[in-house]
């Protein structure tokens, strides 16, 4: 998709350099903090007396749990076997149901079966007809999601706001998706179309195959199947109703079933309408079901990979980690993980960052048995030919350890990462579901009041013996995906410098995943302060953790040369002219503090974090870089080298020139950056630094406790006001930017993909009138916005063209864009699916619904449906902390300031059908904007079709 250029439902955009990390998906995804918190039965029964006779049968209640911030979690057997946890808490509402089944429960027959079924588990049940799901869904303005992968399979409904009519409604159709599925012939086989779909997708992403075949080495998995989540195409086109039936009956048994509610709901009332609903015969998985066994390598195994779609290298090793149930050890790791690369001070950081490269550590539970090992996981992203230098770097930074344990300042800062880690995981409902149903499925009940005195008691022989046992660099499983452009004579040359690893035919697999409540303004303190910032005092009582989010705002600062707010980016975040870069990380990092610094040319946007008894400490370090920053000429010229590196690396995407086509002079593309690079002098830096400053409005949010420690917020203002600049006075209004499109563009880019990147955009006039802007959304909505959404149930349920198709819409300035985004199979040799003009298709797709919604009113159903996902939207907006803070500083900007969301929840409902086809109007009146990144073949095969659309724009 386009970068996200509107915060929310807002109109300002902060584009960053992105200096994050790859995660291919389904191997490094796991929660915030990455280890799970498994908690412990305490003896605090709730009431018997509130049990309902009429259903007490139905259930038994086992316990309370506590999590580490005092919250209590009621847990249930239900009559049949089934688990229920249910959390009660103020904000968003998760019901979702823990599977404990996945792939390696699969043979290669039915290689994909797990996935197949998680997809179908949508397409009708014993109450619910086929598409009925998602439209009821819809109606309530929840949402939904499935996933699928190596060990579990699960399956949730959220809602930023559910009443208790709501949640019945929730659970009967949860119940009944997973408990009564009909299985209808027809679905099965339209749903073959996007499940094989999915898999053409991730298999156009080598790093992802990458990763999987990493698991299949490192535990000797005895399959020949392309892809171990989601099998191949083949064998899904080959599944017929019988193996799904019978797959779903053994594994989707009672005793396999962990269900889990986090929001607000009364666990009384919640456990009687789970227990009616999830109503079934007691029946127990059989004894004898398979599960695959995994046994760790013995001797290091090496495979490389090349790949025509990115520029950079990407290093995967994977190691045998503790079991999902050691929490101790999974811990130990995790610090492991914060002392090599948890910040720009840490070991392996500083070594990789002379190589202009970065690392990732994180772990992924694979098996199915109690005792099975996870996979721990280390990525190396680094420029070509560098892959064995960084490699190195990490092998020594491991056996150094022996030698140089953490020393104190380290371990003062592995306590105060991974504690303040814990303590925002528990802010999330969805992350504090996922943390009990992990639990769950790990038979890992160990008492949760003791995880933090598990980090407080971590030594350094800890984490050294912990290195020591689980990263042997002999065992190592390894993949390296480089870029076409090098040669296998210079892979073997680089390899042949290594001392740890051995060279293997290359081989390929994948692995995949299936992929309203107001702010209460009331409470929120507003100052202007003598400096002329405008700031915002934002109590809240979920943790100790404070947020805070600075704006300075000048967009008549934007330099002509786009490439320099990316180096005052890089700048910013070196450190200070009084502190090094160094001295600073030893400053943060021991007391818990992570700030960011970004520039775009027309905002420098300010992101920190901290635990309350930091909060002065954190305002004066933001303070003395945003006044005092460190410009000197060597971290200028080692700034633009790695900015640069970046760019000549960065992978190709159907959006790359779409906003450079759509707002030019404001967005660069990559070689405008690279050319800039080149042009500028640190003279030119600091003078649009200068031009911020003298220039630009400041704006200012702390979201901490303030009622908790009261006397944090007249030291706030305090430190806040301190500043050598008088910011000018802000008066929100837009610049005027927008130029009408009078005829269609077809920006046209090659690549060797599987499937082909197809946009659709029209850009339009922004009033700033709120209610414009809502009548936007709705009519997004309701075009592409959810499951429910016209482009989904058309181009996804019906014609089957692809998995992922949704619209978006977006805002700079005066100028909105509407984008229609698809992916669709058009040139996968591999598994001989040719179909060249599904791109036709696609783009005659959008068409069709765009005239539909000029000729034709929505009906009254669709657009109450699009309020209440709207309205849910902006609910779940405000349930944690750091995104709140993040809408209140967008809000500042803006009319109505941070009183805005109020207006614009009020103004959703006063939308009317007429509302909705006045902005059709308004928006498809202008020419579109194409943007297709295609195989070559697919692009000669649809040449004449793509020249009919208008004038053709090839990409420098």
């Amino acid at each position: 998709m386009l970068p996200n250029i509107n915060y929310n439902y807002n109109q300002n955009f902060i584009p960053q350099y992105q200096r994050g990390v790859y995660q291919a998906k389904g191997q490094f995804t796991y929660t915030n903090p990455p280890y799970q918190v498994m908690p412990m039965y305490m003896a605090n029964p709730i009431n018997p007396t509130l049990v309902n006779p009429k259903i007490a049968g139905e259930y038994s209640y086992l316990g309370t749990l506590q999590t580490p911030f005092g919250e209590n979690i009621y847990t249930y057997m239900l009559k049949s076997g089934q688990r229920v946890a249910i959390l009660p808490r103020e904000g968003t509402t998760i019901l979702k149901t823990f599977v404990d089944s996945g792939s390696m429960n699969e043979t290669d027959r039915i290689r994909g079966i797990s996935h197949f079924i998680e997809h179908n588990l949508f397409n009708g049940s014993e109450k619910l007809a086929p598409g009925q799901f998602f439209k009821d869904v819809t109606k309530m303005g929840a949402s939904t999601n499935a996933s699928t992968d190596y060990a579990q399979t699960d399956y949730y409904i959220s809602s930023g706001i559910m009443n208790i009519k709501d949640f019945k409604q929730a659970a009967m159709m949860h119940a009944d998706m997973i408990l009564r599925p009909k299985f209808y012939n027809e679905m099965l086989e339209k749903e073959k179309g996007p499940v094989t779909s999915e898999i053409s997708m991730i298999n156009d992403d080598v790093t992802t195959v990458a990763a999987n075949e990493v698991v299949r080495n490192l535990f000797q998995i005895d399959s020949k199947s392309e892809n171990l989540v989601a099998g191949s195409i083949e064998t899904v086109n080959n599944l017929n109703r019988d193996d799904v039936v019978d797959y779903w009956s053994k594994h989707y048994t009672p005793d396999s079933l962990y269900t889990v509610v986090v929001g607000d709901v009364n666990p009384n009332e919640a456990i009687e309408i789970l227990a009616k609903e999830f109503r079934q015969d007691a029946k127990v998985r059989a004894n004898d079901i398979r599960k695959e066994t995994l046994t760790p390598i013995e001797k290091s195994v090496r495979i490389d990979l090349k790949t025509p779609i990115s520029n950079s290298t990407n290093v995967i090793m994977g190691f045998a980690a503790p079991s999902s149930n050691n929490l101790k050890d999974s811990i130990t790791l995790e610090a492991l993980a914060v002392l090599l690369e948890g910040n720009s001070d840490s070991r392996l950081t500083k070594s990789l960052s002379q190589l202009n490269s970065y690392s990732y550590l994180s772990m992924q539970k694979v098996g199915l048995k109690k005792d099975d090992p996870q996979a721990l996981f280390v990525q190396l992203n680094t420029p070509p030919q560098y892959e064995q230098k960084a490699i190195d770097a990490f092998y020594d930074a491991i056996l150094d350890l022996s030698k140089n344990p953490p020393n104190e300042y380290e371990m003062s800062t592995i306590k105060s990462t991974l504690s303040k880690a814990l303590a925002m995981n528990f802010e999330s409902a969805e992350n504090i579901c996922e943390t009990i149903g992990s639990g769950y499925l790990d038979g890992n009940l160990q008492d949760i009041s003791q995880m933090q005195n598990i980090i407080n008691s971590l030594t350094p022989n800890d984490i050294v013996n912990a290195a020591q046992k689980y990263l042997d660099l002999n065992k190592v499983s390894m993949a390296i995906v480089h870029p076409t452009s090098v040669s296998d004579e210079q892979i073997l040359k680089n390899y042949q410098q290594s001392k740890f690893v051995k060279k293997q035919p290359k081989s390929a697999a994948a692995s995949i995943s299936f992929g309203s409540r107001k702010i209460d303004t009331t409470g929120i303190e507003e100052y202007r302060l003598k400096n002329n910032t405008h700031i915002a005092l934002n109590n809240s009582d979920k943790s100790d953790v404070c947020y805070l989010n600075w704006r300075i705002s000048a967009i008549q600062a934007l330099p002509k040369n786009l490439a320099i707010p990316y180096v005052l980016t890089e700048l910013l975040n070196k450190g200070s002219s009084i502190r090094t870069k160094e001295q600073m990380s030893m400053l943060t990092n021991s007391n818990g503090i992570d700030y960011t610094f970004d520039s775009n040319g027309f905002q420098i946007l300010v992101n920190a974090n901290c635990m309350a008894q930091n909060l002065d400490s954190t305002l004066d370090i933001l303070n003395e870089i945003m006044y005092n920053p460190n410009f000197s000429q060597e971290d200028f010229e080692a700034a633009k080298t790695k900015i640069r590196s970046y760019f000549e690396s960065i992978d190709k995407d159907g959006s790359d020139n779409m906003l450079v086509q759509l707002y030019p002079g404001y967005f660069g593309s990559a070689r405008e950056i690279l050319e800039g690079l080149d042009k500028m002098t640190l003279n030119d830096v600091i003078k649009h630094y200068s031009d911020m400053l003298n220039k630009g409005s400041s704006n200012f949010v702390v979201t901490a406790p303030f009622k908790k420690y009261p006397a944090t917020k007249q030291s706030a203002l305090q430190k806040i006001s301190q500043s050598p600049v008088a910011f000018k006075d802000f008066t929100p209004k837009f610049t005027n930017i927008f130029k009408p499109n009078k005829s269609t563009k077809v920006i046209l880019d090659s690549a060797e993909l599987n499937q082909a990147q197809i946009y659709k955009t029209y850009s339009f006039k922004m009033s700033g009138n709120i209610k414009d802007d809502v009548k936007f959304e709705l009519l997004n909505e309701i075009l592409g916005g959810s499951p429910a959404s016209r482009l989904f149930q058309e181009l996804r349920e019906k014609q089957k063209l692809a998995y992922r198709v949704s619209s978006q819409v977006q805002s700079f300035e005066d100028t909105g864009i509407l984008t229609m985004f698809i992916t669709s199979t058009t040139d996968d040799k591999a598994q001989n699916d040719i179909k060249y003009d599904n791109l036709q298709k696609c783009l005659d797709g959008f068409d069709t619904q765009v005239q539909k919604l000029l000729k034709e009113p929505v009906t009254q159903e669709e657009l109450d449906s699009a309020k209440m996902q709207l309205k849910q939207r902006i609910a779940k907006q405000t349930e944690l902390p750091s995104s709140e803070t993040d809408l209140l500083s967008t809000n500042m900007t803006l009319p109505y300031g941070i009183k805005r969301i109020d207006e614009y929840v009020k103004a959703i409902d006063s939308i009317t059908i007429e509302d909705v086809t006045q902005a059709a109007n308004h928006i498809f009146k202008n020419k579109p904007t194409i943007s297709i990144l295609a195989s070559p073949d697919t692009i000669e095969n649809q040449m004449s079709y793509i020249e009919s659309l208008g004038e053709v724009i090839h990409p420098a």
